[in-house]
């Protein structure tokens, strides 16, 4: 007697994104059961190819918004303050266009650069 077994791969997609970062796609391979992530539009990788970390990307204080194929740049300080507290200003070094956080009046620097009270 001949007994043939199929046996169906899941779609490890369907899973917790394969495994893959929340800022990736994820693509299956049902004939090797592989799975295959890629950053979405806007990130890139910051990981390793087998440990994919997408992040957003940016260029000295600035942040880049892909829409479709196009880039807008973005001024870092008109995003979320530019990560300064809501007490600071955000403004960028002139020589690295780094981000700069300065405490408004009436409030002090409490030591981690970004945090004032």
């Amino acid at each position: 007697m001949l007994q043939i077994f199929s046996i169906l791969l899941e779609d490890s997609c369907q899973v917790n994104n394969g495994g893959c970062d929340s800022n990736a796609a994820c693509s299956h391979d049902a004939s090797t059961n592989i799975v295959v992530c890629s950053c979405k539009n806007g990130y890139v990788n910051s990981g390793t190819d087998s440990l994919i970390k997408c992040t957003g990307m940016s260029l000295k204080g600035h942040h880049i918004r892909m829409l479709e194929d196009v880039f807008e740049l973005l001024d870092a300080c008109q995003v979320n303050n530019g990560g300064c507290d809501s007490n600071a200003t955000c403004s960028h070094d002139a020589s690295t266009n780094g981000v700069v956080c300065s405490c408004k009046n009436g409030f002090v620097n409490t030591g981690s650069g970004t945090s004032v009270k």
